[in-house]
């Protein structure tokens, strides 16, 4: 009668499908909820069974339910409710009801009775809902055994206390399930593990990973508690603290290997009581969460922003961090109370300390305003008040924000507030280059960029940012570079630079597939970072380097000693075993004493052909790391890895022989690996070649023939090279003067089949030029004056005034001398001129090595050595006679010449060691040409045995093994000269006519 009265059916397919899409119809996946043995959703979840409950529905829910449903827990209910296993369900579920909700019932006894007792008298749950209540119960039971199962396995060495003990109680539990559930069958010969090794097939991939997590996070629960039990009862409770944190670190603390079975573990550690926010444990768990971005930390996120004091800043920006990238509208009124405290510091009260640093705790709230959006426009009064902020970083976040709040408001009801037009166009005021970068792309994102071609762009430093190229564009042109040299050479070697977070990795792996004609293994991929190719750089670079500027631990596997070392050995064998190799590329942030110095050793041996340089906006860059780093601290920590030295003071960067590619790798600007593979996969042009190399010039030529010199080399003693402290220099103020130029392009292709285009410069009548930045041109007037010419937006900086005889460039200042001697600094980004010490002896010639070296020549015959970043400089005395020419490679070795026509050749990285030559030419200029080479331009003013007056070309090995003399035309007049990639000299100067008052001018 009984079993009449109380007959469950099994559910069908559709009614668990149809009971599925209800229930999560209900799921919150902003918080720790958990469906109950009736049908109701309930929160915090603590029992195994609770928690098992969250992890299947929060599964079904993140892949969209109903059409992922056969990848999860589908397919274990449907063998669940199938007819010859929904009387062993049925029973499962009245088990999992007895262990978790104190339900009692006799074994024996049929199971309808108590079920309906359960469901139908007690709790009313509707009667198509039951079946699926059912098997959900069972499944549940099922879960917590397989979690059991899994943690038994294996052994623990004996010192492994903890563990071990934790697994005989796993024994235990799973002992006395065993044991109900043969009680619960009445079948001795019916165990759970033959019923488990039949609904193991039912197990899809999803269900089995769940239950690995839930058994990892059992496991991690027990041994927190185990420790916080013993931290309260205990001496030493630091001592606990770290094991808790030693136990949710991340593996090898890579982000990747971050557990998502942490996540519940950090939640309620992250509020606990029994955790003091000082141990470092809540620190750890807010990072952790910040790893995982799982939106069931929301709810304890929220109101760990209540709880936890402002002051706890490092805790409290993790959390924002978070909520931000979760996009949690909610933590936007806890921002804007954040922002509206005016002072960047908190005391808190009771303590005299210095107080809590809370710019960076702010700065986090910028950004996840802008991550949130358009419910951010609540924030708009306090974010504008921002914008005089003395942090150029927090500026840029405010640009980035601004930006984003403005996209998507112009997206969602077609304008823009005027709050945040006015707010971006004042930012748009700040000489920071940072600042300007970000506010100019916010304002094209908001669709107004035509405010950018009206702007007084008032700040030089500013216009360089506009003068980059687009990847986009720039990629285009350097595959078609790459197709044409490998077409006329065998090997092409690329080096791919750029701040951390600019995209380099993401670019060079597009191109490991191959392209082109290019196979895989075809190219020798060396990244910077990665451990096994920093062997490779550490051979480059020699043990002897290493020591000197590196930190061992860099070189600590370096092979044999170091009298046995020789790099350039291994330099040669390097490139001997690249014979099957079409491209080479080199990947990697520079910094000055590593891989900045591989890329130059490429350099100065003549085998590097192309440097791609990416660039991108704070926000590119900080969004490329939070992809990668994830976690803030690691985010924070990259972005000031920032490259040394700039581009711009490279030599090679400076010397213009080598293709480089300065490129704006933006989001705005950038292509996605598809694309590049795409656009690297054929030539477009065939002719390329003809834009990438200059060309052979139609004009009367002739052939000059060159000499060998025989010069002796002779040691010579040098006084001086001690360290002398940096003096102190009068600084001022001068501002630029500034005008716009146009551009006149060239129609007369029969007169002048060369030019493209020209400008008028008057009244300076330039007398030397020097490439400045990007887009940009610095030279000296015939007589007075400096300038930048810059081509983006067609502006001319002028310093009209000043007497200027000769100048170099370091780090775009300009060092200068006038008639009398005096030594003079300008630079036109900060508006300030510095005049050196007035009683240094009178300059006669000056020379730089960027990117922070620079040397002058004296009258007295004395030679001082700046270095500009260790505020040093040493004096060495050489002549009696004034030093008329001066010149530095990068391996240090000096080339110097005095008004007697004595060369002197000094070797800085062998204890300067000195060596000198006498002649009877006057020396005039000096230039780089080639690997370890000087072109030196001299006169001869009087007959000599083997030569006429006139000038000559002296082509020089500074390791003063050889010097060939080529003499110049009669009665040519040179006044400067520059090399150019492929070993032509490119000479300015004067060829007499018949008539002295006829001279022309030229190139030659």
């Amino acid at each position: 009668m009984a079993n009449s009265r109380y007959n469950f059916p099994p559910p069908s397919p559709e009614e668990i499908e149809r009971a599925l899409a209800f229930f999560l119809r209900g799921f919150e996946p902003k918080d720790m909820v958990f469906l109950d043995s009736k049908g109701r959703w309930r929160r915090a979840p603590r029992s195994f069974r609770e928690r098992a409950a969250n992890e299947l529905f929060f599964d079904l829910w993140k892949e969209d339910g109903a059409e992922l449903l056969l990848d999860s827990c589908f397919s274990a209910l449907l063998f669940l409710s199938a007819k010859e296993n929904w009387s062993l369900s049925k029973r499962l579920a009245l088990l999992s009801l007895k262990e978790n909700r104190n339900f009692s019932f006799r074994e024996g006894e049929d199971v309808d009775g108590p079920l309906a007792s359960w469901f139908g008298q007690k709790h009313r749950v509707p009667a198509w809902q039951v079946g699926f209540l059912i098997v959900l119960e069972a499944l549940l039971w099922l879960v917590e055994v397989e979690t059991l199962r899994l943690n038994t396995k294996g052994s623990w060495p004996l010192w492994k206390k903890e563990e071990r003990e934790l697994q005989r109680y796993f024994w235990e539990v799973l002992k006395r399930k065993e044991q109900y559930f043969m009680a619960c069958t009445g079948n001795e010969n019916f165990n759970l593990a033959k019923f488990l090794s039949s609904f193991h097939p039912a197990c899809s991939p999803r269900l089995s990973s769940i239950i690995h997590l839930l058994a990892e996070e059992e496991r991690l629960l027990r041994l927190i508690d185990n420790y916080l039990t013993r931290a309260q009862q205990g001496d030493s409770p630091e001592d606990y603290f770290s094991l808790i944190a030693e136990r949710i670190q991340p593996e090898m603390g890579i982000v990747d290997r971050t557990s998502p079975a942490l996540l519940r573990p950090c939640i309620m550690l992250l509020n606990n009581p029994r955790v003091p926010l000082d141990s470092g444990i809540p620190y750890q768990a807010s990072v952790i969460l910040s790893i995982l971005q799982d939106p069931r930390s929301t709810a304890t996120l929220l109101q760990s922003l209540k709880k936890i004091p402002l002051e706890k800043s490092k805790i409290r920006e993790n959390i924002i961090y978070t909520l931000g990238n979760l996009k949690e509208p909610q933590a936007v009124p806890f921002c804007v109370h954040l922002l509206r405290r005016k002072k960047d510091v908190i005391v808190p009260r009771g303590e005299n300390t210095g107080g809590a640093w809370l710019r960076e705790q702010k700065e986090e709230a910028i950004w996840a305003l802008g991550k949130i959006g358009l419910p951010s426009l609540a924030a708009l009064p306090v974010l504008s008040s921002y914008v005089s902020h003395p942090a150029s970083s927090l500026k840029a976040a405010l640009a980035w924000t601004l930006g984003e709040i403005g996209h998507q408001q112009k997206t969602e009801v077609g304008g823009v507030s005027a709050e945040i037009i006015i707010s971006l166009l004042q930012l748009l005021r700040q000489k920071d280059k940072l600042v300007f970068e970000e506010t100019v792309t916010a304002l094209k994102k908001i669709e107004l960029p035509e405010f950018l071609h009206a702007l007084y762009l008032f700040n030089v430093g500013a216009v360089n940012l506009l003068g980059i190229p687009s990847a986009q564009r720039g990629l285009y042109e350097l595959s078609e570079s790459i197709h044409a040299l490998l077409r006329q050479q065998k090997r092409v070697i690329m080096a791919v630079n750029g701040d951390s977070g600019t995209g380099k990795t993401y670019f060079c792996q597009a191109l490991l597939a191959g392209f082109g004609d290019i196979k895989p293994g075809e190219i020798l991929y060396l990244m910077r970072d990665r451990r096994r190719d920093q062997k490779v750089f550490n051979r480059l670079l020699g043990l002897q380097w290493l020591k000197k500027y590196i930190e061992p631990v860099y070189y600590e596997d370096y092979p044999g000693r170091e009298e046995d070392d020789d790099p350039q050995e291994f330099f040669r064998n390097f490139l001997a075993e690249l014979a099957d190799k079409k491209l080479v590329i080199l990947d990697g942030c520079r910094d000055k004493f590593y891989f900045q110095r591989v890329i130059d050793l490429l350099y100065f041996h003549g085998c590097l052909d192309i440097v791609v340089n990416f660039r991108a906006t704070l926000s590119t860059r900080r969004q490329n790391l939070e992809t990668r780093e994830v976690a803030l601290e690691s985010i924070k920590n990259h972005l000031d890895f920032l490259e040394d030295p700039a581009l711009e003071d490279t030599l090679y960067y400076q010397e213009g022989k080598i293709l480089l590619y300065d490129l704006d790798n933006s989001i705005h600007a950038r292509l996605n690996q598809a694309e590049i593979r795409e656009l690297f996969a054929s030539r477009k042009i065939d002719a390329w070649e003809i834009f990438i190399k200059p060309g052979h010039f139609e004009s009367p030529s002739r052939f000059i023939t060159g000499i060998n010199a025989e010069w002796t080399w002779l040691p010579a003693p040098l006084q001086g090279g001690a360290e002398m402290d940096w003096p102190d220099f009068e600084r001022k103020h001068v501002s630029a003067q500034e005008r716009k130029f146009s551009l006149k392009v060239n129609t007369d292709f029969e007169q002048q089949p060369y030019l493209i285009a020209s400008l008028s410069l008057e009244p300076l009548q330039p007398s030397r030029l020097s490439y400045y930045a990007s887009g940009q041109i610095a030279g000296q007037g015939k007589e007075r004056g400096l300038f930048v010419c810059s081509f983006i937006g067609n502006h001319l900086f002028l310093l009209p005034e000043i007497e200027v005889v000769d100048y170099t460039l370091l780090r775009r200042i300009f060092y200068f001398t006038d008639s009398k001697g005096r030594l003079f600094a300008y630079s036109f980004e900060r508006n300030e001129l510095t005049r050196f010490d007035p009683d240094l002896p009178p300059v006669s010639c000056l020379s730089a090595l960027p990117p922070d070296i620079l040397i002058t020549g004296h009258s007295d015959g004395s030679l001082r050595l700046w270095e500009m970043n260790r505020k040093q400089v040493k004096i060495f005395k050489l002549s009696e006679s004034p030093l008329t020419v001066s010149f530095i490679d990068y391996f240090q070795r000096f080339l110097l010449a005095d008004a007697r026509g004595t060369l002197y050749i000094i070797d800085g990285a062998d204890n300067f060691r000195c060596f000198k030559q006498a002649t009877e030419d006057t020396f005039l200029l000096a230039k780089a040409y080639g690997p370890g080479k000087v072109l030196l331009l001299s006169r001869k003013d009087r007959y000599s045995r083997s030569s006429p007056p006139g000038f000559i070309f002296n082509l020089m090995d500074l390791s003063r093994e050889e010097c060939r003399h080529y003499f110049l035309p009669a009665r040519m007049e040179p006044r400067r000269f520059s090399v150019i990639r492929d070993g032509r000299v490119f000479l300015s100067g004067q060829l007499p006519e018949e008539s002295k008052s006829n001279n022309s001018s030229g190139i030659f």
